[in-house]
């Protein structure tokens, strides 16, 4: 699994909280399951940041196994009603918000070869 640094996290960080306020700017009724993990995410990063921990590789487990909730099959980001969407001429929406994800997923390489 990859380490993420310091200055990574300081960046998913930013890149999780940007995809959240997408979310919540398209008006969504309520907390999606991945929105909670995303948050969980911020949570932690932020724990670790400011209680100048150095366990690096815990950390790292921790944002791992979060996406992969985040990524549930049922409940996860693909069931996101923001990608149905598509069919309903929003189609600007959708990829601005799958380009938003495209930045978080980014930081984890290693899920390509979980989701299969």
């Amino acid at each position: 699994m990859r380490k993420l640094n310091k200055n990574e996290m300081i960046s998913l960080r930013k890149a999780l909280m940007d995809v959240q306020q997408f979310i919540w700017k398209a008006k969504r009724q309520r907390a999606t399951y991945y929105c909670l993990q995303f948050d969980n995410m911020i949570k932690n990063i932020e724990i670790y940041l400011y209680s100048g921990d150095t366990d690096i590789y815990m950390i790292n487990e921790v944002l791992f196994r979060d996406w992969l909730n985040a990524n549930h099959k049922l409940l996860g980001i693909s069931s996101c009603e923001l990608l149905e969407e598509k069919t309903k001429g929003k189609t600007e929406e959708v990829y601005h918000f799958l380009e938003l994800l495209a930045i978080v997923k980014a930081y984890f390489p290693e899920t390509e070869e979980c989701s299969g």
